[in-house]
């Protein structure tokens, strides 16, 4: 239920998208440290203790923004460049906490004159260890042609919430970042000839602990903990020389197939190095259902990253965005006129398309008695399983009390008026906040079950539609009860062992208790698979399938090449109870739900990775060009490099994610070419 509300929220109000692990806007305390040698890091001089929200693209899509902490004070968060971003340092920890303490602080959006706030607590400090590089001395002397692994120290208390990320800098230019989801992750390969001979680089580790999340407001935020230590690193041999490695495309955010979450939503290039930014020559087509669409050039907007690496694309911002039902097609060009990076080298050009929403396209979240819901009434204990024993609260999503709306606003305003906590208060009365025209919702969060059934306990609720000039004036209400004991079991995974190793290759069945005392009249099930990026990847019950889950279903089973080799992914599984159902609104057509539900997630990891890639039936055709078969890992970028030389310099020349195992290239060639390939 949380991704269809989500989806609703979201779909207006955001227009990009995150790298994995860092997909929300981020509120973080960081402490940072240096490296100089074998030992362990020291803390920075001077002011190592910071205080930073960062907004990705969030200019592009705001008036305004604010961000109050605890203290109550309203904190100006100033554009820079795309982004909104706001910083402070400090001498010592305890300097921090007096500005920026532990509690919940707000991020409020101004966008066309309207307020959108989001809230979302920091708890009290948990910095993480300082990350630090293992193999330290091998790091000043790095054979540049050949993968370097940079092995870090353990992430100590990492969840599958927190992650690592290093970067890789030369000079003022970031050539490299890479992350994992994985807390426990300590092993990065920096690929061969990604770095120059004879250079000093500096390299970045960070480790990130997730404080809090909320993913129910104006924006996804997220508050985190951060430890952060910076070291230089060098490669051997004589360097020097013009840079003439061609840039490539290494990602399109959505991918080429998947579609955009909202006619505003924004599409996202990420290019290996840094672009020359005075440049943006993309070339659009589209179809409807087969027949030739028009896009107009001038509704089309740009944004380049503040390191110019990643390019954002918005289309009629102004007015309803893309148009609904759409395939859009993209293309980078390279060439003398096409894209190129800062030292002049052309890209290697790129193509690929997404679809648009709307249309005649079957919404797939709607699934479930609450998905397809008006309005409602949710209490949600979300729990967090990290071995065989009973999952526990999950400290990064706790349990939640959600009211919603899906009504037109034109209807007036949603309140509900529940039971007084505790008697003989009068009743209380919360109005929900509209964030689109038609969805209006209001969220809370408490630490325990018992705390949320304290603010909300059993009894009729009043859900009600309020004139809104005359907020005191009940236009039309129905009430929605929560009754006495009304909550499902907690779900608990069954083979827990099994899904930190699956076999890609292989279905993978899922187990879990069994949800007793089910009864297919008020009760229902549904399973979610998603990657380290939050993307969905499988879904039960899933209406574009169709495929079903049944109440009393103990088991799922995951296709083989759902999954890719050596990844994390996170399994969701919710069991809910409806309290009251199909209790019509007066005055509508809408009908509303009162609903229990206990969410236990897991992380799910696959075994194996990447096979050493074979190029074979070479044939060199008259026009010039050569034709390779390829037999490589699917779920593995797939890089063809060249060179005129035995022996290299390489470049890169195609880079592709494997459509099969074994798939094929035509590359053009000149006099003496090699080629060589790798997976990564």
């Amino acid at each position: 239920m949380n991704r269809l509300i989500l989806s609703l929220a979201l779909g207006v109000l955001t227009g990009w998208s995150r790298l994995a692990a860092q997909e929300d806007d981020l509120i973080t305390k960081s402490q940072r440290f240096t490296q100089t040698s074998a030992a362990a890091p020291a803390l920075e001089s001077g002011s190592p203790f910071r205080f930073q929200f960062v907004g990705k693209n969030l200019s592009a899509f705001s008036d305004s923004a604010t961000l109050q902490p605890p203290s109550g004070v309203n904190l100006p968060v100033a554009a820079s460049g795309a982004d909104r971003v706001f910083t402070d340092s400090a001498t010592t920890a305890s300097a921090l906490n007096a500005l920026y303490g532990s509690g919940t602080y707000t991020l409020t959006v101004v966008l066309g004159g309207f307020p959108f706030p989001t809230t979302v607590n920091l708890g009290a400090d948990a910095y993480p260890v300082a990350p630090q590089l293992v193999n330290f001395t091998a790091a000043q002397s790095i054979n540049a042609t050949a993968d370097f692994d940079v092995t870090l120290n353990g992430f100590t208390g990492g969840t599958v919430d927190d992650y690592v990320v290093y970067r890789i800098r030369d000079a003022n230019q970031l050539l490299l970042v890479e992350d994992s989801t994985d807390g426990t992750d300590g092993h990065f390969t920096v690929s061969a000839d990604t770095l120059a001979a004879g250079k000093s680089y500096t390299l970045e580790l960070n480790f990130v602990k997730i404080s809090g999340r909320s993913d129910v407001g104006a924006l996804p935020l997220t508050s985190a903990f951060a430890s952060t230590t910076t070291l230089a690193i060098k490669t051997a041999g004589s360097g020097g020389g013009p840079d003439t490695t061609p840039p490539t495309l290494l990602q399109s955010l959505p991918a080429t197939g998947d579609t955009l979450v909202s006619a505003l939503v924004g599409m996202t290039f990420l290019f290996s190095e840094k672009m020359d930014t005075t440049r943006n020559p993309v070339t659009w087509t589209a179809t409807k259902q087969g027949a030739p669409a028009t896009l107009t050039a001038a509704k089309f907007s740009y944004f380049w990253g503040p390191d110019g690496t990643s390019l954002t694309v918005l289309y009629d911002v102004p007015g309803s965005g893309w148009p609904a039902g759409l395939v859009v097609n993209w293309n980078l060009p390279g060439g003398s006129s096409g894209f190129r990076d800062v030292a002049g080298n052309p890209l290697v050009s790129a193509s690929g398309s997404f679809l648009t929403p709307g249309g005649t396209v079957v919404d797939c979240n709607k699934v479930t008695p609450v998905d397809n819901a008006d309005f409602g009434l949710l209490k949600l204990v979300n729990r967090l399983q990290t071995g065989t024993g009973a999952p526990g609260i999950d400290p990064t999503n706790l349990p939640m009390f959600e009211a919603f709306s899906r009504i037109a606003s034109a209807s007036g305003d949603a309140a509900v008026e529940f039971p007084a906590d505790p008697a003989p208060k009068p009743h209380q009365l919360k109005f929900l906040s509209s964030l689109v025209p038609s969805f209006q919702l209001f969220t809370e969060s408490m630490p325990t079950q018992a705390a949320l059934d304290t603010a909300y306990p059993a009894g009729a609720y009043a859900f009600q539609l309020r004139d809104h000039a005359h907020p005191t004036t009940v236009l039309n209400s129905v009430v929605l009860t929560f009754i006495a004991n009304g909550y499902p079991p907690a779900p608990h995974f069954g083979n827990y062992a099994g899904a930190q190793a699956i076999v890609p290759a292989s279905d993978f069945n899922l187990t879990w208790d069994a949800f007793t005392g089910a009864s297919a009249a008020t009760d229902f099930i549904s399973l979610e698979i998603t990657d380290a990026t939050g993307k969905l990847v499988f879904q039960l019950p899933d209406a574009c399938k169709p495929l079903t889950l049944a109440v009393t279903a103990t088991s799922a089973v995951l296709p083989k090449e759902l999954f890719s080799a050596g990844k994390v992914y996170v399994a969701t599984l919710s069991f809910f109870r409806l309290n009251d159902q199909d209790k019509a609104m007066p005055g509508t057509v809408s009908k509303g739900v009162a609903a229990t539900a206990q969410v236990t997630r897991m992380q799910l990891k696959t075994i194996g990775g990447a096979t050493v890639p074979v190029l074979r039936n070479l044939v060199v055709n008259a026009g010039g060009s050569l034709d390779l078969t390829v037999d490589a890992t699917v779920g593995h970028t797939f890089t063809l490099e060249h060179t005129t030389t035995l022996g290299g310099p390489f470049t890169q020349q195609i880079i592709t994610n494997p459509p099969s195992a074994t798939f094929h290239l035509t590359v053009p060639i000149g006099g003496q070419d090699f080629f060589r390939g790798r997976s990564d």
